[in-house]
């Protein structure tokens, strides 16, 4: 077990956000012993990069008219679990705002001039944005 992530350290997992992704393995075998590693060792950088993995593969997926494979699936879930679970106690946000981070349609973060990140959110229909800390 280890110690939960600081805010510092969430800020900059969140920060390698963009260049972020896992090798995709065809084999599906290999593919699930890869899954259960990162997540039984609580790896957070290898769940980031798990969960933006599985969901770039999702959407390819899904655009080619096919469905994400069970299993692909579980491990998202539980991997985005996880990591929300751990960001929101280390940023103090609430549990759901991880997911409005990464998601891209709610919320995501940003780069203050101050050089920090901040977590911004879209409030309903309106396009009016909110910036917390």
């Amino acid at each position: 077990m280890r110690a939960v992530l600081t805010k510092e350290e969430a800020e900059e997992l969140l920060g390698q956000l963009p260049e972020c992704r896992l090798c995709w393995e065809k084999d599906e075998r290999r593919r699930e012993e890869t899954y259960r590693r990162i997540i039984n060792h609580s790896d957070a950088r290898g769940m980031l990069c798990m969960i933006r993995t599985i969901t770039d593969y999702g959407r390819e997926r899904v655009l080619e008219g096919r469905r994400m494979p069970a299993m692909d699936g579980r491990y998202l879930k539980a991997a985005e679990d996880n990591l929300y679970a751990e960001l929101s106690i280390a940023m103090e946000i609430p549990r759901s705002a991880p997911q409005r981070i990464y998601g891209g349609t709610d919320g995501r973060i940003k780069r203050s001039a101050a050089g920090t990140l901040k977590y911004v959110r879209r409030c309903g229909c309106r396009n009016v944005t909110e910036i917390t800390d």
